[in-house]
C-alpha cells in the first residue's frame, strides 16, 4: 500500500495532506474503480482501535455507508460494513460484497484492503454520485467501535470517488469559526479586561459617564467577552447538533459558558462600595474570574488538541507559550505593584507609570501567538 498511484489510478484522500502510508503518521485511504464496476478500497492509520472511512452527501454523518477496520478481540483486525445511525452507536450489517480482504497490524499502524460491490448507501441520495469522505479513528471496547477521539476529517468538498485525484482535508467552517471567536475572546478580550480590573483600578481614575475609566473599559471588554462566548457557544451546537465526541471539551466548554454568564449576573446584585458585604462580592468576582482564566486556557488546549492534526502538535506548543505569555504578565505587573509599595506610594492614583508600556508589551506578544494560531486553524 503506497501513494504512488495517487492521481493516476486512484483516488486518494490522506492526513497530513499527500502523505504516504508507508509514513507511521498518515491516515490514508484510496479508493480504485475495477473494471467489473466493483471499488477496491485500501486503509492505513496509527490507531489501537479501529479506523474509518464514511460517504455522505454532507458534512454529517447521517444514515450514511462506513466501512471500519479494527481490532477485535481476538487481537485480529477485521473489516466491518455499517451504516451510521446519527449519535448513536453504527449499525453492522452483512459484509454483502465484500472479497479479496487482506489485514495487518504493525508497530500500531492499522491496515486493510477488500474490495466490494455493494452500492454506497447515503442519507440523501444525488444523481451525481458524489460523495464526502470520512477519515475517522478512535478506539475499540469489546469489539465495538467508541466514539472518535479527534474530529474526523472530511474531505473540502464532494468527491468522485471513481474518479483518480487527491483530495484535501478541512475542519467544518463552523467548527473553526467557534475555534476562533473563542480564542480571540479568551486570550486577548477577556485577559485584557481582567488586566484593567485588577492592575488599573485606582490609576485610570477619569470619570467617564458617572464611573471610572478603568472600570468602563473592564465592564465593556466583559460584555463583549459574554456576548462572544455565546455567539462561539451557539455555533458549536449547530454544528454537532448535540452532544461533542471531545468530551472534556464539550464539559469543561458549559462549565465556561456558565460560570461567564453567572459573572455580570452577580455584578448586578454587587453591594455599594462602602457596604459591609462588599467583600463578599469582591472574594466571589475575583476568584471566578481567576477559575475562568485557568478553565478557559485548559477548554481551548482540549479544542486545539481536538483539531490539530499535525503530527508534532505545534498548536499545542503555541498554545503553552501563549499561556506562559500569561503568566509572564503577571509576574511583570505584580512586580511594578511591588516597587510601588517599595517607594512608599500604597494609592498611586491617577499616576500611570509602568502599566501603558507593560500592558503595550504584552499585547503585542499576545498577538502574534493568537494570530499564530487563528492561521493554524484556519488550515486546519
Amino acid at each position: 500500500m503506497n501513494s504512488s498511484n495517487c492521481g493516476k489510478s486512484k483516488f486518494c484522500f490522506s492526513i497530513p495532506n499527500k502523505c504516504d502510508p508507508t509514513d507511521i503518521d498518515c491516515l490514508f485511504m484510496s479508493s480504485e474503480l475495477l473494471n467489473d464496476g466493483s471499488f477496491r478500497f485500501e486503509m492505513s492509520g496509527l490507531s489501537d482501535g479501529y479506523i474509518a472511512i464514511g460517504f455522505s452527501s454532507d458534512t454529517l454523518m447521517g444514515n450514511d455507508d462506513v466501512y471500519i477496520c479494527l481490532i477485535n478481540t481476538t487481537e485480529q483486525v477485521e473489516v466491518q460494513y455499517a451504516s451510521t445511525t446519527g449519535r448513536s452507536p453504527p449499525t453492522i450489517k452483512d459484509l454483502g460484497k465484500v472479497k479479496n480482504i487482506e489485514t495487518s497490524f504493525n508497530n500500531g499502524v492499522i491496515k486493510c484492503s477488500f474490495v466490494t460491490s455493494n452500492p454506497i448507501s447515503v442519507e440523501q441520495s444525488d444523481s451525481d454520485s458524489l460523495y464526502y469522505v470520512f477519515l475517522a479513528l478512535g478506539p475499540v471496547q469489546d469489539g465495538h467501535i467508541r466514539k472518535h477521539t479527534k474530529i474526523p476529517s472530511i474531505t473540502s468538498q464532494k468527491v468522485n470517488i471513481s474518479e483518480p485525484g487527491n483530495s484535501f482535508s478541512s475542519i467544518p467552517i463552523l467548527i473553526k469559526v467557534h475555534g476562533s471567536i473563542m480564542l480571540v475572546t479568551w486570550m486577548t478580550v477577556g485577559t485584557t479586561g481582567m488586566i484593567f480590573a485588577r492592575f488599573w483600578k485606582g490609576v485610570m481614575i477619569k470619570q467617564i459617564l458617572g464611573k471610572e475609566l478603568w472600570f468602563q473599559v473592564h465592564i465593556s471588554l466583559m460584555t463583549l467577552t459574554v456576548a462572544s462566548t455565546v455567539i462561539a457557544f451557539i455555533l458549536a451546537f449547530i454544528h454537532v447538533q448535540g452532544w461533542s465526541s471531545n468530551l472534556p471539551h464539550a464539559i469543561m466548554g458549559c462549565v465556561v459558558m456558565f460560570l461567564t454568564f453567572l459573572q455580570p449576573i452577580i455584578a448586578l446584585f454587587r453591594p455599594s462600595p462602602q457596604h459591609k458585604r462588599r467583600i463578599i462580592f469582591n472574594v466571589f468576582h475575583a476568584l471566578t474570574g481567576f477559575v475562568l482564566r485557568i478553565l478557559s486556557d485548559v477548554t481551548i488546549l482540549f479544542g486545539l488538541k481536538f483539531i490539530d492534526a499535525s503530527p508534532n502538535g505545534w498548536m499545542e506548543k503555541v498554545m503553552g507559550g501563549l499561556v506562559g505569555w500569561g503568566i509572564l504578565r503577571d509576574v511583570l505587573f505584580y512586580a511594578n505593584v511591588y516597587f510601588w509599595k517599595k517607594d512608599g506610594d500604597e494609592n498611586p492614583k491617577g499616576k500611570i507609570r509602568n502599566e501603558k508600556i507593560l500592558v503595550i508589551i504584552y499585547l503585542c506578544g499576545n498577538l502574534i501567538f493568537v494570530i499564530t494560531l487563528l492561521v493554524g486553524i484556519g488550515q486546519s
